[in-house]
């Protein structure tokens, strides 16, 4: 059985994150793309504003590591990636070790809008309260 396209999206832009090629993951993104940061309580707008936030992350950070443990189907339009990030800064004194999922909508094939929480209980119920 062929993986549902929106999983195959999913799992490119989790992969592209990681390895720090934002600008790799923007044909993967709506033009109306907006993702939101629970970790930052910030949403990043369209494909500049995403590949900006992806980018800064891998200067701010000495080192980034992102795990993808799963990812499923979550509804007709939505897929669901769990995995964990870890990093520390370039002085030390940033250290970043927390589970992380992500929660992608699609429209047109394309993910137009993300959601990023670092506590399942809250990402379960992000995807009760939104059909």
């Amino acid at each position: 059985m062929q993986e549902p396209d929106r999983l195959t999206a999913l799992r490119r832009f989790w992969e592209g994150w990681s390895r720090g090629s934002a600008r790799d993951i923007v044909d993967l993104l709506h033009p109306e793309v907006r993702w939101s940061s629970a970790v930052l309580d910030r949403d990043f707008r369209g494909h500049e504003d995403v590949v900006a936030w992806l980018e800064g992350l891998r200067r701010e950070w000495k080192s980034l590591t992102v795990t993808l443990d799963r990812a499923e189907v979550a509804g007709d339009d939505r897929a669901v990636a769990y995995g964990t990030v870890r990093g520390f800064g370039y002085g030390g004194d940033q250290q970043l070790d927390t589970p992380m999922i992500w929660v992608a909508e699609f429209r047109d094939g394309l993910i137009v809008r993300g959601h990023i929480f670092t506590d399942p209980e809250t990402a379960r119920r992000h995807l009760e309260a939104t059909p």
